[in-house]
């Protein structure tokens, strides 16, 4: 079995209230919870490329909205 770690982030967004959101209208701050690093972002591929960035220095995250989490 492979060892595994587990990463936190705290994330707060800013969602426009009229009708449904778009991924265009979130923006707001994500902090990486262990190292206490923060970023402000304007679009959602910066809050993702930010996660691969503490996660593996760099990696590079693919997000699709249509992928479900696993729970289990």
């Amino acid at each position: 079995m492979g060892t595994r770690r587990v990463e936190s982030f705290l994330v707060r967004l800013v969602v426009k209230e009229n009708g449904q959101p778009e991924k265009e209208d979130l923006h707001g701050r994500i902090r990486h919870v262990g190292s206490g690093c923060e970023r402000q972002f304007e679009h959602l591929q910066e809050m993702i490329a930010f996660i691969g960035e503490q996660l593996g220095g760099g990696r590079s995250l693919i997000i699709s909205r249509d992928e479900h989490m696993n729970t289990e």
